[in-house]
This record gives structure tokens, sequence and C-alpha cells, in this order.
């Protein structure tokens, strides 16, 4: 139980900072922490930030007699709120995938498969359509630089 409960928390400290990083990256307030540090080959500061808040978090649970599940109540709503935005993702619209496209095709390494839920990519043909119900799951390779992936979108 104890290798699980490591291997989990080392999971967990590694996938949040690295969301943080992300979210640095794309939004400019937060642009702090996108950034990347060389000698550590991490995100330094993310890690800063989310240690700082799981101290705050300890701080506050043991300032109270409920301790844990204090702590646990002010994480559940930042939970929920990422399965809810996970939830949201998959069901881009149309308009939203075409403005994403060149995104994915200038950011994604070659051979990257990118999936899509009921809304297709305009005329960057999927390799693989999968019918599930009454619903559609599009499948794509990001080619290699220089090969068509439609009409006007070359990489």
């Amino acid at each position: 139980m104890a290798i699980a409960a490591l291997t989990s928390a080392n999971a967990t400290i590694l996938l949040g900072a690295r969301t943080s990083y992300a979210v640095g990256r794309d939004f400019p307030p937060f642009a702090g922490l996108g950034r990347w540090h060389p000698g550590t080959n991490s995100p330094t500061l993310a890690l800063a930030v989310q240690g700082a808040i799981a101290l705050a978090l300890v701080f506050v649970g043991a300032m109270t007699r409920k301790g844990v599940e204090t702590m646990i109540e002010f994480t559940a709503p930042v939970f929920w709120f990422f399965f809810l935005l996970a939830g949201i993702s998959l069901f881009l619209l149309p308009s939203v995938n075409l403005r994403l496209r060149p995104k994915l095709l200038s950011e994604l390494k070659p051979g990257t498969k990118v999936v899509s839920h009921n809304y297709d990519m305009g005329d960057w043909k999927p390799e693989q359509t999968l019918n599930v119900g009454n619903h559609v799951v599009y499948m794509w390779t990001v080619p290699e630089r220089g090969q068509a992936t439609g009409e006007g979108n070359k990489r």
C-alpha cells in the first residue's frame, strides 16, 4: 500500500506541475508558471507554487478539528471542475476543430494521434471513423512535414 501511495503522489506532483506549466504557456497572466528550467529540466516555479498550495492546505487542515476532511473539502471543487472541463473538451464544435487544426499540425510531432468526438476537421480526411451508437469518433495521424492535410493546409 505504501508503494501505491508513493507512486500516486509522485504522479500527482508531476502531472500537477506540468498542467500548471501548460497553463502558463497558453495564458499570459500565468506566464511565470510556463517557464522551463534547463538545469533541472523541470517547471520549477510550477512545482514551487503547487508545493505552496499543498502546504497551505495542510496548514488549514491542521488548524481545524476535521483535518483531512477539511483539506478534501477544499480540493473537491477543483477536482470536479477538472472533470467538467475534460468532459466538455470532448465536444468541441466543428468551428473550434477547424481553428484548432493549424495549431495541432504545427505543434504536434509527426505520428501523433488526434481524436475527435462527433466532429471532423474539414478537408483533413480522417484515417479511421468509428460509429458508436449515435456518435462518431474520428482519428487522424499528424503527417510528416510537407505532406498535405487538406486543401490550403500543408505542413
